[in-house]
């Protein structure tokens, strides 16, 4: 049996990118065959993120990234504190 091969998970933009195309110009058949992906994938992806628009993806890539950098900066806030408790401790 052959190994598959390695699929990585399209970002943002391909997804719009390709349910744009499947609403547009092609058809929802041969979109995700072109994609390599089921039908089903499509309708998830539709049902999730239907109706995005570059500028819609670029603003909630921006927000993601947004909340990473706060939930990051939150998690080194805690372990600085956690740190210094343990320092106090210690004395």
């Amino acid at each position: 049996m052959e190994p598959r091969p390695h699929s990585r998970r399209p970002d943002l933009r391909q997804i719009a990118f390709n349910l744009r195309q499947a609403e547009d110009v092609h058809g929802v058949e041969r979109v995700c065959q072109k994609a390599g992906s089921p039908q089903q994938i499509y309708f998830s992806w539709r049902k999730k993120h239907g109706g995005l628009t570059p500028s819609k993806v670029w603003r909630l890539k921006l927000l993601e990234n947004l909340y990473r950098l706060e939930a990051s900066s939150d998690l080194l806030s805690r372990i600085n504190n956690a740190v210094l408790d343990e320092i106090e401790i210690w004395r």
